[in-house]
């Protein structure tokens, strides 16, 4: 009777995974199209991926509604031992976290492959590139969303690059795009890091000092990647990690008992 079960269990699995997947190539494939049909307006992108992201977390909350409502009563009804019961929960379980994962970079990947289109677009554009102002030569010009100085190699003349309003346009949705994308592992090992505090069954310092410093690597690492787009907010740079953190703090552990029984011993920044 429990292998009838199991085998069910993963025959739903799999087809949440079949199409969890397919709504993922439908996103990159159509959204790319937007992105072009539209003339590199990135909110018809936007506003089609955040419909089809939605349809992909309800998938996960399907999986979770599912072994709580139809599949963990079967289990129970037939006497299978609480270890096989344990083992078939986790498999939904570390599903829901692939599929969020899978969310997350996905996303990313639509918004970082929409700012290098716009940024080869723009170069194809400036057929006679960007040329050097007192000498001629030509600029590497690096993907930005403001006016930045390119300081000429050859005479070290600076000169003001200015890429446009379609490209400023893109600065809040790209760059933090290309921003995740350089701290994608510093954002899985925060995650891990969450989860493994939330799903013990006791909860110690150890784990939350191991969040809080993924937390302290995955926004450092997001902050560093930022200064090449936002050279401007350099100066602010630890006040912005810190105000970062201080959502955590605030908003996480504060009242947690074994973050007050420690003495909420923050690391410093």
């Amino acid at each position: 009777m429990s292998d009838a079960l199991v085998q069910r269990w993963d025959g739903f699995l799999k087809t949440i995974v079949d199409r969890f997947q397919q709504i993922m190539q439908e996103s990159r494939d159509g959204c790319a199209g937007l992105l072009a049909d539209s003339d590199y307006d990135t909110i018809p992108m936007s506003n089609a991926w955040g419909a089809m992201e939605r349809r992909a977390k309800e998938l996960g909350t399907k999986v979770d509604e599912t072994w709580r409502g139809q599949v963990e009563p079967k289990f129970d009804e037939a006497g299978v031992p609480k270890p096989i019961i344990d083992q078939q929960c986790a498999k939904g379980e570390q599903l829901r976290d692939w599929m969020e994962a899978e969310i997350e970079r996905t996303g990313i990947q639509i918004f970082c492959d929409a700012a290098r289109e716009i940024a080869k677009r723009v170069a194809a554009e400036k057929v006679e590139g960007f040329p050097c102002k007192q000498c001629g030569s030509p600029l590497a010009v690096p993907i930005t969303f403001r006016t930045v100085n390119l300081p000429c190699p050859h005479c070290r003349t600076t000169n003001e690059y200015e890429p446009g309003t379609r490209v400023r346009m893109m600065e809040a949705s790209c760059t933090h795009a290309l921003c995740q994308e350089s701290a994608w592992n510093e954002w899985l090992a925060m995650r891990n890091a969450e989860n493994a505090w939330r799903r013990s069954r006791a909860h110690t310092i150890e784990h939350l000092k191991a969040w809080e410093a993924a937390q302290i690597a995955y926004h450092r690492a997001y902050l560093t990647k930022r200064l090449q787009f936002l050279p401007d907010q350099a100066p602010s740079f630890d006040k912005d990690l810190k105000g970062r953190m201080e959502h955590f703090y605030v908003y996480t552990v504060n009242n947690d008992a074994v973050w007050i029984k420690a003495g909420r011993p923050r690391a410093a920044l």
